[in-house]
């Protein structure tokens, strides 16, 4: 599901932003509706798949901390859980990108390329997808930064009652990991906001 939703989101990040300045997605654009559903609908599936990508890692990480918080219902919780948070994933990011239906969509020429635009933000007016956006971003980041730690803390843990006080390689990268997927997290949300 990760990888399917990271390829929709690099394609759409590709042709709606990155589509100023890059040149051989032209003939793509070319061809591509002006106006209507198939030109928002790339729009809506940028701003919808930036942050289903955060909720995805939020209920990952999640995932990983409930072997030691569920440890015998684990399998059972996962089992009935899974469609409802296929369900999550899918749903909340809507939360700040349903409006994108209701304006104006389009795709100009600017400079050497192109660029996607919402015409009429001002159709839901109270509705602001960056303040949304952050929201999302935020609270998925810092849940996801703390379940990857306490999993962490949890495998060092279980090493320590096995009378290993050895903290290997293996721990350390996944602490890196989690790091690393939080400032990613973060870098998104500069950007969402700058």
């Amino acid at each position: 599901m990760q990888a399917v939703m990271g390829l929709i989101y690099n394609f759409t990040y590709t042709l709606c932003v990155r589509g100023v300045v890059v040149n051989m997605m032209g003939p793509l654009v070319e061809i591509w509706p002006k106006k209507g559903f198939f030109c928002a609908l790339p729009y809506v599936l940028l701003y919808h798949g930036g942050c289903a990508l955060t909720v995805l890692d939020a209920v990952i990480s999640y995932n990983r901390l409930s072997i030691f918080t569920l440890k015998s219902r684990y399998r059972n919780f996962w089992k009935k859980a899974t469609k409802y948070m296929i369900v999550f994933i899918i749903v909340a990011p809507n939360l700040q990108s349903w409006n994108l239906w209701f304006t104006k969509v389009t795709v100009r020429p600017f400079a050497n390329g192109y660029v996607w635009a919402s015409d009429e933000p001002q159709n839901v007016p109270w509705m602001k997808n960056a303040i949304n956006t952050v929201g999302i971003i935020f609270v998925c980041s810092v849940m996801s930064l703390i379940n990857n730690c306490l999993t962490v803390l949890k495998l060092i843990k279980q090493r320590k009652i096995n009378d290993s006080t050895y903290i290997g390689d293996f721990d350390k990268k996944l602490f890196i990991y989690s790091l690393l997927i939080f400032l990613g997290h973060i870098f998104a949300l500069i950007i969402q906001v700058s």
